[in-house]
């Protein structure tokens, strides 16, 4: 991403990246490990056709291995949309913004909030807390009908059950 805004001359360079990947424990561990993470699920195209056209750019992410990235001479414009192949099972979706003339840590566009399918909370949170964070989140104007549940990804009671009655 650097040698791209390098190669374009911009002053600022921001990615909003999505998996669209089913839950796993990957995902909680390595992008929101801890009490505080938080999977949003949104509406994909009714989110997409929230950005806005001027200096935002959006699509599915290509993953390449080095040959196969150095055989297809990937343009410069492409660049932002290619991983390697360790990263395949994210199924990333990116959204970009990009400016030669702006600097900016940030860049915010409005969404409906009628985009967001459901939330859920880390699998990590303490389960007296989560209750009240559903109250909280529900409390939010536009957010009373989300579905917020907490993640099932290391405590699946079917599997809990399973183990239970199957190791006597």
């Amino acid at each position: 991403m650097a040698q791209y805004a390098q190669a374009r001359g911009l002053k600022t360079l921001l990615a909003a990246c999505f998996s669209q990947a089913i839950e796993t424990y990957h995902q909680w561990r390595v992008f929101a490990y801890g009490p505080a993470g938080v999977c949003v699920q949104f509406d994909k195209e009714a989110l997409l056709s929230s950005v806005p056209a001027m200096g935002f750019s959006h699509r599915l992410i290509g993953y390449k291995t080095p040959t196969e990235l150095h055989s297809s001479y990937a343009t410069i414009d492409e660049l932002p949309f290619v991983k390697g192949m360790p990263y395949r099972d994210e199924i990333e979706y990116r959204i970009l913004y990009s400016s030669e003339t702006q600097v900016a840590n940030s860049k915010s566009f409005s969404i409906n909030l009628a985009v967001v399918r459901a939330i859920s909370l880390s699998p990590w949170l303490a389960p007296a807390l989560v209750e009240a964070t559903t109250a909280s989140i529900h409390d939010i104007p536009g957010c009373e009908d989300i579905p917020v549940t907490q993640s099932p990804v290391v405590s699946n009671q079917f599997w809990l059950k399973y183990v239970a009655q199957n190791s006597r």
